[in-house]
């Protein structure tokens, strides 16, 4: 996530946050409702404030090897945030039901049970501080579920791919076919892991060239 999109996530989150006090004092028989979104959208803008944190990391130049790692702050940060966002849904769907709205209902509980599962694993990657990725002379490595390795010999190219703006390294493979549980392929995200995408790919790169000329 970009910084421009993380302040304006905080800002958006807050101004809603705003809002639910404001109807929470306004009408105390929504007082549901306020608590919902104050609890969502107030983890919005928790989260657009961890983006914006200072956690710049530098590659050493002669470094032959690099570990991909979130932060353990900004893990724990994010599975507060998730956690939060779950109890906002959770809050939401019984009176998006008691309204007659059964669609609204089954997106907040569909939310809820998608936001806390996930802040779960967040909180035990948290725990465990496992690796996302690993770079080395040998190739590619990831870590959890769907793990993959690739050598150097099987990356065709190293390229960019793009999903709600958040960027992913693509190592191109024509030899080995995708990863069974990655629809988007040979893919890694540096978010949380204070490396900076563009050093990522140039350290990526470099190891990939050495490997072919070797």
């Amino acid at each position: 996530m970009s910084r421009l999109r993380a302040f304006l996530l905080t800002l958006l989150g807050l101004a809603f946050v705003a809002g639910g006090v404001f109807i929470m004092r306004r009408d105390p028989t929504n007082a549901g409702l306020a608590w919902g979104g104050i609890a969502f959208f107030g983890a919005c803008a928790f989260v657009g404030a961890l983006q914006l944190l200072p956690t710049r990391r530098t590659i050493a130049p002669d470094a032959v090897e690099l570990t991909l790692q979130p932060g353990r702050l900004h893990t724990i940060g994010m599975a507060i945030g998730g956690l939060a966002m779950g109890a906002g849904c959770f809050l939401l769907a019984p009176l998006a039901s008691q309204k007659g709205d059964a669609f609204i209902a089954i997106v907040a509980y569909f939310g809820a049970a998608f936001f806390g599962l996930g802040a779960l694993l967040i909180g035990w990657r948290a725990i465990r501080m496992q690796p996302i990725a690993r770079l080395d002379s040998d190739g590619v490595h990831t870590f959890g579920p769907g793990a993959w390795t690739l050598p150097w010999r099987d990356v065709s190219a190293i390229g960019i791919y793009t999903v709600a703006s958040q960027q992913f390294l693509l190592f191109e493979s024509q030899s080995r076919p995708p990863p069974l549980l990655s629809p988007m392929g040979f893919t890694i995200s540096t978010a949380g892991t204070g490396f900076a995408f563009d050093d990522v790919l140039a350290f990526a790169n470099a190891l990939w060239a050495r490997h072919h000329r070797s």
